[in-house]
């Protein structure tokens, strides 16, 4: 059909100009066309969230032609807004990686963007291994069925119990599904956010009276189980 023909010219045509548009190939793989390098959901979250730090609201916030600089300052600064939360050595590493790149000098918007949404990637695939790794060693029966204690164990090491609500939430859907693997594991904490930090700055509400909640669920938890 025409449609066929006219998709199939267009991914052509992008595939094509993926060698010399980092912009083009950007969206490329946000749309899955390059599987080489296939990117994390959240990448798109982080690429906009850039785009608009950056920017400052500008519109359109993409001009119509690539070769956009942006200010050396405003490039440091937008790292730091992306990677706020994360660990320190992580933050201090693509901090000083930036500021080489950019040594004072408008920095590219399109390489800067791209250069971004890679440093995301990478650290959220080490989150993913993490979380393997983390449930391997906390699954010590390997039974398939994922006991309250091994859930604690995992979140203690993820540092997430302090927020009890979602710990609930997280365990209840974990152990709808017949048997919990890594994967499943891995799936539910994507979902809710736990495998990576989140981009920009935190904005924490600590609930009255949560920590008292939680202990007594907690021990009335270990009694159903025992």
């Amino acid at each position: 059909s025409h449609a066929s023909e006219a998709l199939v010219r267009l991914v052509a045509n992008l595939l094509a100009a993926c060698s010399t548009s980092a912009r083009i190939r950007m969206f490329s793989r946000f749309l899955n066309l390059l599987p080489e390098q296939p990117v994390f959901p959240e990448a798109i979250h982080v690429y906009l969230l850039s785009l608009v730090k950056l920017q400052g609201g500008v519109v359109p916030l993409l001009p119509p032609v690539e070769g956009l600089h942006v200010a050396s300052a405003k490039a440091t600064q937008t790292a730091e807004y992306i990677f706020a939360q994360a660990p320190y050595v992580v933050r201090s590493k693509i901090l000083l990686e930036v500021e080489r790149k950019v040594q004072g000098k408008n920095a590219d918007l399109d390489s800067l963007l791209t250069y971004i949404v890679e440093q995301y990637m990478d650290e959220a695939g080490k989150g993913e291994e993490r979380l393997k790794a983390i449930f391997v060693a906390a699954d010590t029966d390997n039974d398939g069925q994922l006991e309250y204690k091994e859930y604690i164990k995992m979140m203690n090491h993820l540092g997430m119990v302090q927020n009890y609500r979602k710990l609930m939430r997280m365990y209840t859907e974990m152990t709808l599904n017949r048997t919990v693997t890594s994967t499943v594991f891995v799936h539910v904490c994507r979902k809710w956010k736990a495998l990576l930090f989140e981009p920009g700055p935190a904005v924490k509400r600590v609930e009255k009276n949560s920590s008292d909640v939680f202990s007594l669920m907690n021990q009335e938890w270990v009694k159903l189980e025992s």
